[in-house]
């Protein structure tokens, strides 16, 4: 799953499309909508754009009616205002409403997430789902999200492992006793004290005398001497 930081598609390319291509942007939001489906922010973000868009075209609409209309029928003028609010502006007053509850929801669970991970050091993205009944592409969004701003400083989700990883050792912005190493075999190998050379015993040179007595033939070791087997006469 890749993570996505920005909209799909541009709010301005939205609203432009629905207000004065429609219903190119219906297509443009629906698409957008679908590509936000496991990003939570990015929803909030759309629904933020839906309602603002709402008022935006109701306000417009109601002028371009007052301004046409307000001479010959100042009645119709006040009714169309309040047919427009109710079918316009009001659901886009409710869903800025619930823009906002979502956002505060996000928002703690942001902080249940950095509980489980800094403080509990619950690593895993699929126990993290399972502990918030949720699918486990939002968390990792969400994760990812909260990496992204700034929220879990060193952080990175290993995506072969599914889980949270930090790279550097003050991770935890409330602990400063957390050493995390990282160590190798190379690292092991340029750490160890380099071991003390061996110094080679050579073996004693060896001489082979003849003994002057009987010529009987016999190996010394250099500045050893004794007598022969034979005739007992000095070797050496």
């Amino acid at each position: 799953m890749n993570y996505q930081a920005k909209p799909s598609v541009h709010g301005c390319l939205v609203f432009i499309g629905c207000t004065l291509f429609f219903p190119i942007g219906v297509f443009f939001l629906l698409f957008r909508i679908y590509k936000h489906r496991h990003a939570n922010h990015l929803k909030i973000d759309d629904i933020k754009l839906i309602s603002v868009s709402l008022m935006v075209v109701w306000a417009f609409m109601s002028f371009v009616y007052m301004v046409a209309m307000v001479q010959e029928y100042p009645g119709d003028v006040v009714l169309f205002a309040v047919i427009t609010f109710l079918f316009l502006a009001l659901p886009g007053v409710l869903l800025g409403l619930w823009a906002r509850r979502k956002e505060r929801k996000l928002h703690q669970m942001y902080t249940y997430y950095e509980n489980l991970i800094v403080h509990k050091h619950i690593a895993s993205i699929d126990r993290i789902a399972d502990m918030t009944k949720q699918n486990a592409h939002t968390v990792m969004n969400d994760i990812c999200h909260m990496i992204y701003t700034g929220r879990l400083p060193g952080a990175f989700v290993d995506s072969y492992s599914r889980e949270v990883l930090f790279r550097n050792a003050h991770a935890d912005p409330h602990r400063h006793d957390v050493n995390i190493v990282i160590e190798t075999g190379y690292s092991r190998m340029q750490a160890a004290p380099a071991a003390a050379p061996v110094k080679k015993e050579t073996a004693p040179a060896v001489k082979v005398v003849e003994c002057s007595g009987c010529g009987y033939k016999t190996e010394l070791v250099q500045g050893q001497s004794k007598e022969c087997e034979y005739c007992g006469s000095p070797v050496g």
